[in-house]
């Protein structure tokens, strides 16, 4: 495999940053931008603003770059609080980011999407894949639907190769978030039990992925030697809520869960990902597997 100089914005994130590490394992040079400097073992770290063309500019000034992996974004809550600055950064930052690598001969812009930017998909029979029509049901997910089709539209127009690498509900150990802090304690309190609070009824199915496995999808697309589409949805599991928590109790029974009366908005309860398996040959660990295995490590 070439290795390749690899720009990951958002590389200090969830995502981000497993996406970092696993890139440079692989000999890759990997460049991460982000607003804020931060640490980094065996990869570059630059402070830009993607709402910023200038700031972009002088951030990148002398890389050249065969791949951007684009992950900047506001979330679903931020997006609906704040639709003015969703705007700029979630569809015109990644318009700058795009004009940048177009007019630099960048040869591949990987987008990284949502399972938002599908829609509920509420009269689909079955997994949705991604020839489904896209029906965005909230601010989010339009701005993510908008910039599959900037990306499509722009690269038709130049040599730039775009891929959308559409995520679900993403677990994994980590910082809690203010909102969603479930999503990352199924795995912290896995060494220690505690308690963890899902907001959704018992039996709701979330489409669920670890963001290691969330990363390496990513990553495949970024490396594969071509890609015949430009949609891609990352592989997901789809288990209720209930069946989520007896699988962390079943390696920590000190972990208490209770659960709230929330149901799924926003994005499919189940999503077929058979495109990129196939494709590709990309495989993710079970969420099962990814906490036997999170437990080993901290012993």
């Amino acid at each position: 495999m070439r290795k390749q100089t690899i720009l990951v914005t958002g590389g200090n994130g969830f995502v981000g940053a497993p996406l970092c590490r696993f890139l440079t394992a692989q000999d890759h040079r990997v460049v991460s931008m982000s607003r804020s400097a931060y640490e980094t073992s065996g990869y570059e770290s630059v402070v830009g603003n993607v709402t910023d063309p200038t700031s972009i500019e002088g951030a990148l000034a002398g890389f050249e770059f065969d791949t951007v992996i684009h992950l900047v974004s506001m979330l679903v809550t931020a997006s609906r609080n704040n639709p003015g600055m969703a705007t700029r950064v979630n569809t015109l930052g990644t318009l700058h980011l795009m004009e940048y690598c177009a007019a630099r001969n960048v040869k591949r812009f990987i987008y990284g999407s949502s399972y938002n930017a599908m829609g509920t998909q509420e009269t689909y029979e079955g997994a949705v894949p991604e020839t489904a029509a896209p029906s965005p049901s909230d601010f989010y997910g339009e701005t993510k639907r908008y910039c599959e089709w900037l990306g499509v539209t722009m690269c038709a127009l130049s040599e730039l190769e775009f891929a959308s690498a559409r995520m679900s509900i993403i677990l994994g150990p980590g910082v809690p978030s203010p909102t969603s802090a479930w999503r990352t304690d199924v795995y912290n309190l896995l060494p220690t039990g505690g308690h963890i609070a899902i907001p959704f009824r018992r039996e709701e199915v979330l489409p669920m992925a670890h963001c290691q496995d969330v990363a390496e999808g990513i990553a495949a697309l970024a490396l594969a030697p071509a890609l015949r589409e430009s949609i891609y949805n990352l592989p997901s599991e789809s288990i209720t809520a209930g069946e989520l928590a007896e699988a962390v109790q079943a390696h920590q029974p000190d972990v208490e869960f209770s659960f709230g009366d929330r149901r799924l908005t926003g994005i499919p309860h189940t999503v077929d990902s058979s495109r990129i398996q196939e494709e590709l040959g990309f495989k993710p660990a079970s969420l099962v597997d990814r906490m036997a295995a999170y437990l080993q490590e901290a012993d």
